[in-house]
């Protein structure tokens, strides 16, 4: 989410959609397209994906650092 304020200034997610990512994708259904439940499920979804893989890093960071610790 961090990088599409810098997708959205320099290009637009363009040329076609070559440096579109989830998040501009979003948007667009959202707002140019007038979809809004869609958008926002699609914005909750990333959402949920993020959790997961932060929680998953997370997760294995802690058991190397704890089979590091006992060694």
């Amino acid at each position: 989410m961090k990088i599409f304020d810098h997708i959205y200034a320099m290009t637009g997610g363009g040329p076609g959609t070559a440096s579109s990512v989830m998040a501009m994708y979003a948007y667009k259904t959202s707002f140019l397209s007038y979809k809004m439940g869609y958008g926002s499920a699609m914005s909750i979804i990333i959402l949920i994906v993020s959790f997961i893989l932060v929680a998953g890093s997370q997760g294995i960071l802690l058991r190397f650092t704890k089979n590091k610790e006992v060694e």
